[in-house]
């Protein structure tokens, strides 16, 4: 009798534990209880673009959202929940992100906050100490010089495309010897990279002279050059120099150079007085900043050249925008070298 006393007395506490089989425990949950916690990105990053964030839950979960400054900027519902989120529309300024995921009868729970910077401003970027004519010869140390508005990431510096060794973010120092070249065109490239991912970019065209005689017609400090003014019919943005060609001149180098890359420039070279009444032996048009010419007198059709007057034109091409360019104007350097 005892022992069903004792057995009905236990099917009556089980049934009074709200449903609860005997073999759950006192209290427990069939749900585990949910958390939520932004992983990516890190807090205090600068982003930039269409981020990625990833938001890890345990608990069972009917979707997430992802909040900036309080206002839902993405959602999901399918683990894991990674969460995209389109900066580009944003102001650039600091954002507060939090995440609320969901569970099945809709109760709720919020992760603690992190810190995000939206940035798309990029960095600016100079080559240091850089001569205005581009003109390089023997040892140089090539610096690259960068400033941002957050937090730059990364420096670097390529000459003709082959990126050099010794930058970190702090200093971008890097020695080129120039005697190892041949004379004649280079292109130095600095970029920086900001902790958002902006990138600019900077080619110098160069030119490396080692041997030969230098002529400078201008140096570009200044007394070269070209400037459009709104009333431009009758401007015509093109000169002209002379210079006598030695006895026994076997090659010559002219180069012309500007500092507004968006220009697009003629160099002209040969003999006589001008392209009009002279006879032009070699020419170019490039919108890149930098022309440089070659000419032997082997192309000539002879041993060496004759002494005799040569001119160097230079000028905008005969596609170049004007319009585009009123109240606009370039700098430029000219340059002739003999050996």
């Amino acid at each position: 009798m005892k022992r069903r006393v004792i057995h009905l007395l236990m099917v009556g506490l089980c049934g009074l534990w709200s449903g609860v089989g005997c073999s759950e425990k006192k209290g427990e949950d069939n749900h585990d209880a949910l958390s939520v916690a932004i992983t990516s990105p890190q807090t205090q990053t600068y982003v930039n673009g269409q981020i990625q964030v990833t938001v890890q839950v345990t608990g069972e979960v009917s979707r997430v959202e992802l909040l900036a400054n309080d206002q839902v900027v993405g959602e999901s519902d399918v683990a894991p929940f990674n969460i995209n989120w389109d900066t580009d529309a944003a102001e650039e300024r600091l954002y507060r992100l939090r995440a609320v995921a969901y569970g099945p009868a809709d109760e709720q729970q919020t992760s603690p906050e992190l810190q995000v910077i939206v940035d798309r401003t990029a960095p600016s970027v100079e080559l240091a100490d850089l001569s205005l004519a581009y003109i390089l010869s023997g040892q140089q140390t090539l610096e690259v010089v960068a400033s941002d508005n957050g937090e730059l990431a990364e420096l670097r510096l390529l000459i003709d495309g082959v990126e050099q060794q010794g930058c970190t973010v702090a200093a971008c120092q890097v020695g080129w010897d120039t005697l190892t070249v041949a004379d004649g065109p280079a292109e130095l490239t600095a970029e920086a990279v900001d902790a958002a991912g902006n990138v600019t970019t900077l080619v110098r065209p160069v030119a490396v002279v080692n041997d030969g005689t230098i002529t400078a017609f201008y140096d570009g400090t200044g007394s070269g050059l070209y400037a459009i003014p709104a009333d431009w019919a009758d401007l015509d943005l093109h000169q002209k120099f002379h210079f006598d060609m030695p006895a026994g001149t076997t090659e010559v180098m002219a180069i012309g150079q500007w500092f507004d890359t968006s220009w697009e420039m003629e160099l002209d070279l040969g003999i006589g007085f001008c392209p009009h009444s002279g006879v032009t032996q070699i020419e170019q048009i490039n919108g890149g900043g930098q022309i440089v010419l070659h000419y032997t007198a082997a192309d000539h059709g002879v041993a060496e050249f004759a002494s005799e007057e040569w001119f160097l034109h230079i000028g905008t091409s005969p596609d170049f925008d004007m319009d585009g360019h009123i109240d606009d104007g370039t700098y430029f350097a000219l340059t002739v070298v003999l050996y």
